[in-house]
């Protein structure tokens, strides 16, 4: 049976991080892109993780990305907006 795969888009911040932790305990393989690989160095030891660099506004790159996977959570979102 092959692991199923998932990109988390917003992966690397706390709740990305939790739902991570939990599809990798129950055998997933999941793919973090990030701007910067270095700010998700807590995901890099978890063992069926695969944080890569990509910039998520490019088309190309996020097709890339979702190439072979067969869920995408989204966990991208404006905390604060500047008011006006």
């Amino acid at each position: 049976m092959c692991a199923r795969k998932a990109v988390i888009i917003g992966g690397s911040g706390f709740i990305g991080s939790v739902i991570c932790q939990q599809l990798v305990a129950d055998g997933w393989h999941v793919r973090i892109p990030t701007r910067r690989r270095d700010h998700a160095r807590h995901l890099w030891l978890l063992p069926t993780v695969e944080v890569v660099e990509a910039n998520i506004f490019d088309p190309a790159a996020l097709r890339d990305l979702l190439a072979d996977q067969d869920v995408l959570i989204n966990l991208v979102g404006v905390l604060h907006s500047p008011s006006g």
